[in-house]
């Protein structure tokens, strides 16, 4: 997995970042939002569809490993994550 695109500036409030992973040669997932929840712990959430409801589902692994790529690409653009 790897990060393709990464925005800085969400429009979302409690966002820290958006970015798209390319999960395999087939498959990238565009427009993740990355944020710190409640609990402090680093999350991942899909996009939204145009109904409100996501447009699909992590398991609590592949959100943390996400969370992983999207932390890295946050401090290589200088966003500070304390």
């Amino acid at each position: 997995m790897r990060v393709t695109s990464f925005s800085p500036h969400p429009a979302r409030p409690g966002d820290i970042a958006r970015f798209d992973v390319e999960i395999s040669p087939d498959l990238t997932l565009q427009n993740i939002r990355l944020r710190l929840n409640p609990a402090g712990v680093w999350r991942t959430y899909p996009q939204s569809s145009g109904s409100g409801r996501c447009s699909a589902r992590f398991s609590t692994a592949l959100s943390d490993a996400l969370a992983e790529l999207g932390l890295a690409a946050a401090r290589e653009h200088g966003i500070p994550l304390d």
